[in-house]
């Protein structure tokens, strides 16, 4: 019983998984694939990638003389029939982009990570009020008038940590599961040291006078 609930628990990795696992079915249904998704590192194009164009492309590569084949003549190409496939989700903002290799990037929308949790609404609604406060010089009259919160981009790399910290967060469900399932405690012992390391990239980001 007990695993049956801890199956139909919410997974943030999952839902990206789906995303994608949909667009290969629908592009390539002759080849059973599992998605094969990373975060992207910083300065890269979106947040998560999916990297499945390193096992179609060769498979494609044999059978190029085959007239279903005849618009993918590079990996590029791969990716590119990958991304139109994607379903309409609210979990992307904008559209998808396509990397040299063939890799289809994606960008999370803040609205989707906002709703789907609420531990990252408050600590971006906590963010966003400190900076404003600050810009303000903490005058309480600006604050009144305010009737939008929006929060800017930074070049300090503020924004950044904030996303990190928020990616790392909605992990939380899939690491303790892996944890006691693989009976792996240092698994979770990890995830929490992480944890510690990038709230307080983003804490000393926030909070600097």
């Amino acid at each position: 019983m007990e695993r049956n609930q801890e199956d139909k628990r919410w997974s943030f990795q999952q839902e990206i998984r789906n995303l994608f696992a949909a667009s290969l079915k629908s592009s390539f249904p002759e080849f059973e694939q599992t998605p094969v998704i990373y975060a992207s590192q910083k300065g890269q194009h979106g947040d998560y990638n999916c990297q499945n164009v390193l096992r179609i492309w060769p498979q494609i590569r044999k059978s190029l003389g085959q007239q279903k084949y005849a618009h993918i003549k590079k990996p590029a190409d791969v990716g590119e029939v990958i991304k139109n496939n994607l379903p309409k989700s609210s979990m992307i903002a904008g559209e998808a982009s396509i990397l040299d290799v063939g890799f289809v990037a994606i960008s999370l929308s803040r609205k989707w990570l906002i709703k789907e949790n609420t531990f990252v609404s408050l600590l971006k609604f906590r963010a966003q009020v400190h900076r404003i406060t600050t810009n303000s010089c903490q005058d309480i009259n600006e604050l009144k008038k305010a009737s939008e919160i929006t929060l800017e981009s930074s070049e300090d790399g503020t924004e950044w940590d904030e996303r990190v910290l928020e990616f790392h967060l909605l992990e939380f469900t899939e690491v303790l599961k892996d944890s006691c399932l693989f009976v792996l405690p240092h698994v979770l012992c990890e995830y929490i040291y992480n944890l510690s390391k990038k709230f307080t990239c983003y804490y000393s980001g926030v909070c600097k006078v």
